[in-house]
């Protein structure tokens, strides 16, 4: 697909839905070449993708194994999950200023 959001649905969906990886990595790649055209919350989005499927393979294969413990993948699956919630109140706190601002213009 030519959309950039249609393309990161689609990661999403190898990734995460299908499993599939190797299709998922192959579109990750072409992605990263042209992150920086992409808005900030598809960058985003694409780090986020990133961060979770590295941690699913590396769960999938060595839990317990070499440098990757369980007590680590809990730690950063919080993390994520502050991330997502601190992602969400920056959104959320941009979108109650811009509406402050229209409603200050409108008393002009």
């Amino acid at each position: 697909p030519e959309s950039k959001l249609l393309q990161l649905l689609l990661l999403v969906l190898n990734r995460f839905v299908f499993l599939d990886v190797h299709e998922a990595a192959t579109l990750q790649k072409s992605l990263d070449l042209a992150k920086k055209d992409f808005p900030l919350e598809f960058q985003f989005v694409l780090f986020c993708a990133e961060r979770r499927g590295g941690a699913q393979d590396m769960r999938s294969t060595s839990v317990g194994g070499g440098n990757v413990s369980g007590v680590y993948l809990m730690e950063f699956e919080q993390s994520m999950e502050r991330a997502r919630k601190a992602h969400l109140g920056c959104v959320t706190k941009m979108r109650e200023f811009w509406r402050f601002v229209r409603k200050r213009k409108s008393d002009f």
